[in-house]
């Protein structure tokens, strides 16, 4: 059992540094093809929009085919198309890979957390949940900038080279056996008409919304770039840390005592970028404790309350919800500016309160710690 949540997590992980190789570096090479910033933010854009289209059909495919096929088929249509850009640099050809590639990555990410929870022992099922979020997240903080730093020193074709080739070690999942059976796997609608999970979802969308916003003003509001690195750096250290932390937590205790005391961390962080800039490493380091904890325990009270037939559903929910969030709230920041972004960010996760309070005992009777 525990060579088959090695093998999911070793799989998405692979996966996952061949998507954060090539997040950073598509679009400059799309700008450095001729395409202009738009062309480099449209590769970017259609990537993510085929992400959320994929996600809602995620569940039924995982149906007819089960969960470690689809993973198998995600890892292929994300690492494979990147060798296009080996040959060609239209912008159609660009825009092209990059749809296929945003399929293929929400395939990847919604049947690789729902089949932890089907593998991990009952007993641990929080620790294999946060210790999947550590798997999977790891690589932006190492990758991500890694990528765009040795654009200048190997070039653009080593780079997609190397997100391929690296990529494609995802297939390792084709030797994991024991998963959930496909007729077992219940539809989203079905999962959120569940006492306690709108609420619940409806908090984390706000809180990936107050994330979107953070992370687009840091690179861009942040004078130095020293500063907003190191910023970016500190959020991602501690959002890793603290999912694996509170999946330790949630196999002793109720996991959603920790959602208040997170989201007043957060509305806290994001009021002090405004008001306190010199303390901006320290915001993003208190926000990254803050939603790590936020994905971990809301994945893991979804998990708990919809058991295994839900497993894909909750993840298609929980991305949808996260990936939604983060785009609105980037769109937000050019809306709403440097200065007041932050502070509406912070509504957001006071609001975010409210509707952990309405999830109330609704959810915690559904809710356990094992």
């Amino acid at each position: 059992m525990r060579r088959s949540l090695f093998l999911v997590s070793a799989s998405s992980a692979a996966a996952l540094v061949g998507f954060y190789l090539t997040l950073g570096t598509v679009p400059l090479f799309t700008v450095a093809s001729g395409h202009g910033v738009i062309g480099g933010a449209l590769s970017t854009t259609v990537f993510m929009a085929a992400t959320v289209a994929t996600e809602l059909g995620t569940t039924e495919l995982m149906r007819r085919i089960g969960a470690p096929l689809t993973i198998t088929l995600g890892v292929i249509l994300l690492a494979v198309p990147v060798f296009a850009l080996l040959f060609g640099s239209s912008l159609p050809l660009i825009l092209g890979v990059s749809v296929v590639r945003g399929a293929g990555f929400a395939l990847v990410v919604i049947a690789g957390a729902a089949m932890i929870p089907a593998l991990a022992p009952p007993e641990q099922r929080g620790r294999a949940v946060g210790a999947y979020g550590v798997a999977v997240g790891a690589p932006s903080i190492v990758v991500l900038p890694l990528g765009v730093w040795l654009v200048d020193t190997v070039g653009f074709d080593a780079i997609f080279i190397a997100a391929g080739v690296t990529g494609l070690f995802g297939l390792c999942i084709l030797f994991v056996r024991a998963h959930v059976r496909p007729s077992e796997v219940h539809g989203m609608l079905r999962i959120l008409r569940l006492p306690g999970v709108r609420p619940l979802a409806a908090a984390f969308f706000l809180s990936a919304l107050a994330y979107g916003l953070l992370v687009t003003l840091i690179p861009l509001a942040v004078p130095d770039p020293g500063v907003a690195a190191l910023a970016l750096l500190a959020y991602s250290v501690a959002s890793t840390g603290l999912r694996l932390l509170s999946g330790r937590f949630a196999d002793a205790n109720d996991p959603r005592r920790l959602f208040i005391p997170a989201l007043v961390l957060a509305a806290i962080a994001l009021i002090l970028v405004p008001l306190a800039p010199g303390f901006i490493v320290g915001s993003a380091l208190l926000f990254g404790a803050s939603f790590g904890t936020m994905q971990n325990t809301v994945i893991h009270v979804f998990f708990a309350s919809t058991g295994p037939s839900g497993y894909g559903a909750s993840s298609a929910i929980w991305n949808l919800a996260f990936d939604t969030g983060i785009a609105l709230g980037a769109l937000a920041f050019g809306v709403l500016g440097a200065f007041y972004a932050p502070l509406w960010a912070a509504a957001a996760a006071i609001v975010a309160i409210a509707f952990v309070v309405r999830s109330g005992s609704s959810a915690s009777s559904q809710v356990t710690t094992g």
